[in-house]
């Protein structure tokens, strides 16, 4: 979905974002043909033995009639292309079984566009708060999830974000891009711990997201014995790479769609460059009619 997009400043920067033969086989030519037998040449005429011709000579026999034509070859009838060798159907996909966890990247249509802003990696006793601040000067709900380690000595800052109306997500306890490949039961651990300390912090937690999105069957199956839903994103401006603000809404808002996920981050380093991308990105797709919602849980 197109929508018309005013310029932005951010900083000294001018930004103007838009928002969004065949080979049939062919007879071969017939041979010609066959050429007609010559005509053979006259019978040579008897020289006579007097040498004074005979005063009335016989007339020379008429030339015998020419051979027949040599009728021609037969064409060769045009090669007939083979009968096509039928090509199954592919088989139909299955509904998925009860019970399936599928990973889910986009919001579910509604009336309005809407556009859903999550952070990842935290809590940080810096970035988390000031992420918290302008989410709060232009009324919008987000989702953090949650790194579970990150938690201790973090707990209020926790039960902020619970009591501003944001939605928990769970990352993990200890954000291990090699969990994919741990055993099973250390995975599902794994997600425990850190469901356990968000629900200390007063919220339920029913989604959850890999670290790296790395949504392998193994974490997957962890993830479904634990009754958590899986969720990805559509938009990711590379904020975790970047000091520059004016790039992250650039990634943001030439990206972004109704139903969009962004992923940022509140954690995992220095973010001062992503608050203040957010202070530009959430009024400029308000302008233009957007919605901020919590993932569904």
């Amino acid at each position: 979905m197109s929508m018309p997009w005013p310029v932005v400043l951010v900083g000294a920067v001018v930004v103007g974002a838009g928002l969004g033969a065949l080979h049939g086989t062919v007879a071969p030519e017939p041979p010609n043909p066959a050429a007609p037998a010559a005509l053979p040449a006259p019978a040579p005429v008897a020289a006579s033995s007097s040498a004074q011709p005979s005063p009335t000579a016989a007339p020379a026999p008429p030339p015998a009639p020419p051979a027949p034509p040599v009728p021609p070859a037969s064409a060769a009838p045009p090669p007939v292309p083979p009968s096509p060798v039928p090509v199954p159907a592919p088989p139909a996909v299955p509904a998925p079984a009860a019970g399936t966890v599928e990973v889910r990247r986009t919001l579910p249509p509604a009336d309005t566009p809407t556009v859903a802003l999550t952070f990842d990696d935290g809590p940080h006793p810096v970035w988390t708060p000031a992420v918290l601040d302008v989410l709060a000067r232009y009324d919008v709900t987000a989702t953090f999830c949650v790194v579970g380690n990150q938690v201790p000595g973090r707990e209020a800052l926790l039960a902020r974000v619970v009591a501003e109306g944001h939605v928990l997500c769970n990352h993990t306890e200890s954000h291990d891009y090699g969990l994919p490949v741990r055993p099973e039961q250390q995975i599902r651990a794994d997600l425990q711990a850190a469901s356990a300390r968000i629900e200390a912090a007063g919220a339920d937690v029913s989604i959850f997201r890999a670290p790296g999105g790395r949504f392998e069957p193994s974490v997957l199956a962890a993830a479904r014995a634990e009754a958590l839903t899986p969720w990805g994103w559509s938009v990711d401006p590379f904020d975790w790479r970047t000091t520059d603000p004016q790039a992250i809404v650039s990634g943001v808002v030439e990206a972004v769609e109704p139903g969009s996920v962004v992923l940022m981050h509140d954690g995992g380093g220095d973010r001062s460059a992503t608050v203040a991308a957010l202070a530009t990105i959430i009024p400029l797709l308000q302008s233009v009619g957007y919605t901020f919602v919590g993932l569904p849980q």
